[in-house]
């Protein structure tokens, strides 16, 4: 006995012309605009060396949205004497905000592993702030000024540098 299969129909595979993909999201090679805070160089200034996020925002207070040019970074950040500022990184970061401004492929955010990691960062800063300073910290304190008197010099250190 025969088994009947069914029957198979032959067709031709036959090359089909270009077909227009369509795409979905961004195109290839270009990058969506963020907020500074959210570019590389905006989240390093602003969680690993705070007194340059917090002067450049006042320097820059005015613009909206907060866009500093890589100039007034570089040269704040220089000025600031801060030992973040001779790491690679940073320079890899301003070369890349030179380049592109405030359009990156990701964003950054804060997520608990990252501020742990800047918590201890800034810890140490302040640690070894004190550690070098400690004579003129002392020397203030048996004057007889408060930490509220030091605190308030500060301020008026950054409003002066407007």
């Amino acid at each position: 006995m025969d088994e009947q299969r069914p029957k198979r129909r032959q067709t031709r595979i036959v090359p089909h012309s270009k077909r227009k993909k369509r795409g979905r999201g961004r195109p290839k090679g270009t990058h969506r605009r963020f907020k500074f805070e959210e570019t590389r160089i905006g989240f390093m200034l602003r969680y690993e060396m705070t007194m340059v996020y917090h002067l450049l925002r006042q320097l820059c207070g005015k613009q909206s949205p907060f866009e500093p040019d890589w100039r007034v970074i570089d040269s704040v950040a220089r000025a600031s004497k801060d030992i973040s500022y001779k790491k690679p990184k940073f320079k890899r970061y301003l070369d890349e905000y030179r380049e592109k401004g405030l359009y990156c492929s990701r964003g950054r955010e804060l997520t608990p592993k990252r501020k742990a990691y800047y918590e201890s960062i800034r810890k140490h800063k302040s640690e070894e702030y004190i550690r070098i300073n400690r004579r003129i910290i002392k020397a203030r304190l048996r004057e007889g000024e408060t930490g509220e008197e030091l605190l308030e010099e500060v301020k008026n250190i950054i409003k002066t540098k407007e």
